[in-house]
């Protein structure tokens, strides 16, 4: 059996994404705009041979490669019954999505008004940070 790590990462570090959705599992579900997401599908989310979200979405699927033909299989089968984990950061009001990209993409292809969301704080990201991010030039 094999397992597969889901991170988060910013500027700062590394956060476990099981850690958070252990973390928040009893907070409120709230619903946000489905268009107030679309600018966070816009860039490279996947990997630099990856294209935008948005990018895959609007391509035909002859040009697909196979991994974004596989992030489009997963948005086709994502469960919008389940929300999204969403940071909001405590200084500057911007947030992230966390985890659900794939059912922010399948909600905004589907004309779907919402998303269901639990809201991430600065100290759900402390409990959870896994290591820091070091930038090793020589």
């Amino acid at each position: 059996m094999s397992s597969v790590l889901n991170y988060f990462y910013d500027d700062k570090g590394f956060y476990n994404v099981e850690m958070l959705w252990r973390i928040s599992r009893h907070k409120k579900i709230r619903h946000i705009d489905s268009e107030d997401l679309i600018s966070h599908i816009r860039h490279r989310l996947w990997g630099d041979n990856i294209r935008s979200p948005l990018g895959i979405i609007n391509a035909p699927a002859i040009d697909l490669n196979d991994e974004e033909m596989d992030h489009l299989k997963r948005v086709f089968r994502a469960n919008l019954n389940y929300p999204i984990l969403l940071y909001e950061n405590d200084i500057t009001s911007e947030y992230f999505i966390v985890d659900g990209v794939h059912r922010v993409i399948k909600s905004i292809l589907f004309d779907i008004d919402y998303v269901k969301y639990v809201q991430i704080t600065d100290n759900n990201l402390r409990r959870s940070f896994v290591g820091s991010v070091n930038y090793n030039v020589r």
